[in-house]
């Protein structure tokens, strides 16, 4: 038991900075593509908002929604742009703060 104990400790000391590595890339591939898609649907729905108003003879009547929701996509691309920074700059915190998540 005392043998493969410390084969599994072996294992884990070896194998724990890929670990860490290809956690905080997925962390800052996920928020790479929420911010990117925020950013698309953001451009949808002004592109649409345009559409409806031209066929409405210049009304903005289509404004009463795609503001508040272009407002808050643009809110939460810039949340996941900044954790997509903070993957960049501080790998280690990223991993900590994965620690808490997984103890909490």
């Amino acid at each position: 038991m005392k043998e493969e104990t410390q084969k599994a400790y072996t294992y884990l000391k070896q194998e724990s900075p890929e670990v860490g590595r290809e956690y905080v890339q997925w962390k800052m591939a996920e928020s790479g593509l929420s911010a990117t898609a925020c950013i698309v649907c953001a451009a949808v729905f002004a592109y649409m908002s345009k559409k409806l108003s031209k066929r409405n003879n210049g009304t903005e009547a289509a404004c009463v929604f795609t503001i508040p929701a272009a407002m808050i996509l643009a809110f939460i691309a810039f949340q996941q742009a900044a954790a997509f920074t903070k993957c960049l700059v501080a790998p280690r915190i990223v991993i900590i703060e994965g620690i808490k998540e997984i103890v909490k």
